[in-house]
């Protein structure tokens, strides 16, 4: 087709300029960010996504170190613990492409551990943030933890299957613990909450 033409002769031109000149043309737009980072040697994007998974691991290490102040200071444990997780999650791109990681990541199977991902994600830094109310913090967090547990076993075969009827029975009597202490946690949020929404 002749825009296949054009768009062939365009990249030859633009190659030509590079050679002569030795200058690069400066990616514009997001897209051509990813296009440039896809274009990238095997070698190369290894590296990126080694880069981006130890800043997530780093991230990730340095919200613990935060955890005594997740009272005084919420924000701070949250916004270091969400953004090592989405760094680890990203880094993959560099090895699949990001076509491909959103084709995995909203895939009839782990569609929903993405989405609950993803919203815990965004309620963590809105109830750090705007909120600060921690008990919600950490409910929110530890939604960000179990979808991202979930997430990951889609990819081992038999994961789910495997966690389901051996490790799930073992963490029943926790799970019965923490669902208590969680729906008295948002019985003291509505408390708290409710009044200050109602008219006056």
């Amino acid at each position: 087709p002749i825009a296949t033409v054009g768009s062939f002769a365009a990249q030859q031109a633009e190659a030509t300029k590079t050679l002569m000149t030795g200058q690069q043309r400066e990616p514009e737009s997001m897209s051509d960010y990813v296009d440039e980072a896809m274009s990238l040697s095997y070698k190369k994007r290894l590296i990126g996504f080694g880069i981006l998974l130890a800043s997530g691991i780093f991230f990730t290490a340095l919200s613990t170190v935060l955890l005594p102040l997740i009272v005084l200071k919420p924000h701070k444990f949250a916004v270091a613990y969400s953004l090592g997780n989405l760094l680890m999650m990203t880094s993959t791109v560099f090895l699949v492409g990001p076509k491909k990681q959103c084709q995995n990541m909203w895939s009839g199977h782990r569609a929903l551990a993405s989405g609950c991902y993803f919203g815990s994600m965004v309620g963590t830094i809105y109830t750090a943030m705007v909120l600060r109310i921690y008990l919600l913090v950490l409910v929110f967090i530890g939604i960000q933890f179990v979808s991202l547990v979930w997430y990951s076993l889609s990819y081992i075969p038999y994961g789910r299957q495997l966690f389901q009827r051996f490790i799930l029975p073992a963490l029943k009597p926790i799970l019965k613990v923490v669902s208590a202490c969680l729906w008295r946690v948002c019985g003291v949020c509505c408390q708290r909450c409710v009044p200050s929404l109602l008219p006056r």
